[in-house]
């Protein structure tokens, strides 16, 4: 009876022990999104126990596939304040040599993600995909729940028809916040997502008299989606190339028209047309429309 209790005793403490050392990792997954492979390390700010100062640490750098997901292995403090208090960078580089040479201290900021506190990643994973803006490229980042799903009230796409008489070229300047993370600020501290900036969505050509859809980004929290905000860019049918490299910042006023709260296009669309003025040049304008909904109640069948 008594070697029994002692195996239980045993069994007690070795469960106990996986259980703390699960809950003291700051491991977190990344999935690479940028079409080309990567190599990433975790720069973490600790402090690794009494008498011991807060210093920079460095994770062992992964090689992550283009479309694969990997563990970056921060190492494990079992002292709860202390690993509440750890804050990060992922260091995301293009080969191998890079990443093993790299210092924070040294390091070009462009190739830093400021996670903040890794203790905040817990059941999220970082992706990382490389943005195309006109003619600028930089890395783009989310921090999305491992149960992340896409729900329809999340899009904010809308319909634009041409009706200017000739080829056009259309793309949507958005003012945005990337970030997918549902932030509840009754809830929690802070928000995990990225900053407001520009964001381009693809170009889009329309003949005369087509309509197609423009796709914005996915934003599913509505406090964010609420404050979006869009130009809708025109260009010739032949101005393709100068359509590409196009920014926002670039962009002549002519070419760009103040959408405004794109959440307030929902069930419209975007009519593109030209614009008579007396004697000036002709201008592009544009009005919305609700879409139009076939009336089943008028289709007879025989």
């Amino acid at each position: 009876m008594r070697s029994l209790f002692r195996a239980l005793a045993a069994l007690t403490l070795f469960t106990a022990g996986l259980y703390a050392s699960h809950t003291a990792e700051l491991d977190y997954t990344v999935e690479n999104k940028t079409g080309k492979t990567i190599y990433c390390t975790c720069f973490s700010y600790v402090h690794k126990g009494d008498f011991r100062r807060w210093r920079w640490d460095k994770s062992p750098v992964v090689e992550i596939q283009n479309g694969a997901t990997a563990i970056i292995d921060v190492d494990t403090l079992d002292n709860e304040q202390d690993r509440t208090a750890v804050y990060g960078y992922l260091g995301v580089f293009d080969n191998q040599q890079s990443a093993d040479d790299a210092v924070i201290e040294l390091v070009d900021e462009r190739k830093l993600i400021d996670i903040d506190r890794l203790s905040e990643l817990k059941g999220k994973k970082v992706t990382v995909e490389i943005e195309k803006y006109g003619h600028k490229e930089f890395f783009e980042y989310d921090f999305v729940p491992d149960t992340a799903s896409t729900e329809k009230s999340s899009e904010i796409d809308f319909m634009v028809e041409n009706r200017t008489g000739k080829p056009i070229i259309v793309c949507c300047f958005v003012y945005e916040k990337r970030g997918k993370g549902r932030w509840i600020p009754e809830l929690e501290a802070k928000d995990d997502a990225t900053v407001w900036r520009f964001d381009k969505t693809p170009l889009i050509t329309l003949k005369p008299g087509e309509k197609k859809m423009l796709d914005i980004d996915t934003i599913i929290s509505g406090r964010d989606r609420s404050y979006v905000r869009g130009y809708l860019a025109v260009f010739d049918g032949s101005e393709r190339e100068e359509a590409e490299k196009a920014t926002y910042e670039q962009l002549e006023t002519r070419r760009k028209l103040n959408l405004g709260l794109l959440s307030t296009l929902k069930n419209k669309k975007v009519i593109v047309n030209v614009e008579k003025y007396g004697i000036m040049p002709n201008f592009i304008d544009y009005t919305t429309k609700p879409l139009s909904k076939i009336d089943f109640k008028k289709i007879h069948t025989r």
